[in-house]
């Protein structure tokens, strides 16, 4: 029994440290283990300038970005614990996916969106323009959890919040000051 034991890690353990230099992105725990967040893209950008128009100006005209499906697949509870993966070079083919996995970057470059969900679709606030005031660019920070983050090991990291955060519809997104994160790919979860 010791030997096949023996003879079973041995065989794991090089597949582990494998699997474990070759990840990359975001992944949340599981009852069976780390599962990884495949990430999306927008499908088209929103702009009502209705109640712009009707107000001469003065109400401002939101920007917004649509995603598809209502909900994500990626479920989690309202305490979910994920997984930043970086990698020293991320292969050509997924540089558009996972630009924001450089061996340099950390997760307080990432930051936390709630979607606003819709029937078929959900949306995310990138900005606002008004005749008056001009133009915001960014995501809204209207959830009410802070991000804390642990270094596990060098280029893994454990993401978590200070707190439980409300049911609802989330993603992790680049954090940039003009809210170019929301224009590439975000990594999208349900809390439940």
């Amino acid at each position: 029994m010791k030997k096949t034991l023996l003879f079973a890690l041995a065989i794991l353990i090089p597949l582990i440290g494998y699997a474990q230099r070759d990840s990359i992105g975001v992944y949340y725990e599981t009852d069976l283990g780390l599962k990884k967040i495949e990430p999306i893209r927008y499908t088209k950008t929103k702009v009502n300038t209705l109640g712009s128009a009707f107000s001469m100006g003065i109400a401002s005209t939101s920007i917004r970005k649509i995603y598809p499906g209502a909900t994500s697949s990626n479920v989690v509870s309202n305490t979910p614990v994920f997984y930043f993966y970086y990698q020293d070079e991320v292969k050509l083919s997924q540089e558009i996916k996972y630009y924001m996995f450089y061996a340099s970057d950390t997760p307080s470059d990432i930051i936390l969106a709630k979607f606003k969900k819709k029937k078929k679709t959900r949306e995310l606030s990138v900005g606002k323009i008004n005749a008056y005031s001009g133009m915001t660019m960014g995501t809204a920070d209207d959830v009410d959890a802070a991000v804390e983050f642990e270094e596990v090991r060098d280029g893994v990291y454990k993401v978590y919040f200070d707190k439980p955060i409300a049911n609802g519809e989330y993603c992790f997104l680049f954090n940039s000051p003009d809210g170019e994160g929301a224009y590439m790919y975000v990594f999208d979860f349900t809390v439940s």
